[in-house]
């Protein structure tokens, strides 16, 4: 029988904290006891219902009428004064016609002219990536040391996508950035004013180079992804100007960040572990598994925003119209029911692919080949150039950013 909660009875799990420090670098273990305790309940400081476990979060993806992505994104902190001064009042964050952000035949519509123009800007980049790569690795490989966020992971991701964009050296250099700004936005409502602001006025920034970007491609086309995107536009192809702008940024989040983070992850998997970096080195049939058991444990993502506006039920608890679901995909992708021992690392892990890293179905993230592409060069290259490693500092925990939706890793040096 359904269990229907009146507003004042909604379940709680007041262990579960996402913001809390200790949570944001290991939310797994309270995690567990949230899909055996309370999988479905409400946060009320974040005006959240968390959702963890893999049944339910399939469902979620599998119905996107039901569960609107229109609230994807959205800031937890208000637009600051400074911003507004700069702005105007009728400005907004540009996430209006945002693929994340779109429902519907609209989703499908804009996705399928992505994935599209993608598809055919990443043709044949893995030459290019490995020369990169490999250009990194000459920078560093004689110092014996190098922080792999700061010196390899986000090297590789933004020059990446700037590529694919043929944007200048100038407007890569923020990359980083607005991808930060924008997660930090629409993941933590703790901001100071002043750090706030600067995320507000970084997004100000993002969308003048988008709109920049375009101007210059419209005047002087190339074979970017930009080039395509506005040729498509002209042969026909569903998507608006708005719908252009905002997606640029999108695919500049999209293709940065989560790699980044990512890479920086398998390179701390390998140093604490040197006996699976010894077995990666030696099996190399073994490395694609590797790479889909670390997304489904070690993924970038802790979760996304749903938004529902009729009652749903999950896992027998009934849900409000008007509610917001953080859908907690690391969670799911731990979920006892669907992986066998699922806080055990296993490269072998057959099943590993169910993860919920890029999303799935309609909502398969259109970039997961290019993130796999990098993260698996990324992990060739290394351990090809660079010997057995370890943590500079083993007794140095990591650190990251404090949001809900995917903490950044601040750093993992390694030496050899």
């Amino acid at each position: 029988m359904v269990q229907v909660i009146e507003a004042s009875e909604c379940p709680h799990f007041p262990k579960f904290d996402p913001l809390d420090p200790e949570q944001v670098v290991n939310p797994f273990p309270i995690l567990a006891e949230a899909r055996k305790e309370k999988p479905v309940f409400y946060m009320p400081e974040y005006d959240l219902w968390v959702v963890t476990r893999f049944k339910d979060v399939q469902t979620i993806y599998r119905d996107l009428k039901t569960y609107s992505n229109a609230e994807m994104h959205e800031p937890r902190m208000p637009r600051t004064p400074e911003v507004v001064k700069r702005k105007g009042e009728d400005w907004h964050i540009p996430m209006d016609g945002l693929l994340n952000r779109l429902d519907g035949a609209d989703h499908m519509r804009v996705k399928k002219v992505l994935f599209n123009e993608l598809t055919r800007a990443i043709n044949g980049i893995d030459a290019w990536l490995n020369d990169w790569l490999n250009e990194l690795v000459d920078g560093f490989i004689d110092d014996r040391e190098v922080d792999i966020i700061e010196s390899f992971s986000w090297c590789i991701s933004v020059s990446t996508i700037a590529r694919l964009l043929d944007a200048s050296e100038t407007d890569a250099a923020k990359f980083r950035e607005w991808s930060e700004n924008w997660f930090e936005l629409s993941g933590s409502d703790q901001l100071t004013h002043e750090h706030a602001d600067i995320c507000w006025q970084g997004f100000a920034d993002f969308e003048e180079f988008a709109i920049r970007l375009i101007d210059a491609r419209r005047a002087d086309p190339g074979n970017d992804i930009v080039s395509k995107l506005i040729e498509a536009q002209e042969k026909g192809a569903q998507l608006s100007y708005r719908e252009l702008v905002t997606n640029i940024l999108g695919l500049v989040v999209a293709a940065t960040d989560t790699t980044a983070n990512s890479i920086g992850m398998m390179m701390y998997s390998l140093a604490v572990d040197q006996d699976l970096q010894k077995r990666l080195r030696n099996e190399e049939a073994l490395r694609a598994s590797f790479i889909e058991e670390l997304l489904r444990a070690r993924g970038p993502l802790r979760g996304v925003v749903r938004k529902i506006y009729e009652p749903v039920e999950l896992s027998g608890i009934s849900i409000p119209a008007g509610a917001t679901l953080y859908v907690h995909i690391s969670s799911a992708s731990r979920d006892e029911e669907t992986f066998t021992d699922p806080e055990i690392f296993d490269p072998e892990r057959a099943n590993a692919r169910k993860h919920f890293a890029f999303g799935s179905g309609a909502r398969m993230c259109i970039g997961a080949a290019l993130a796999r592409l990098e993260i698996r060069k990324a992990l060739d290259v290394f351990l090809d150039r660079v010997p057995q490693f370890g943590l500079s500092d083993p007794s140095q925990g990591l650190t990251y950013s404090q949001n809900i939706i995917g903490p950044a890793l601040h750093s993992v040096k390694v030496c050899w």
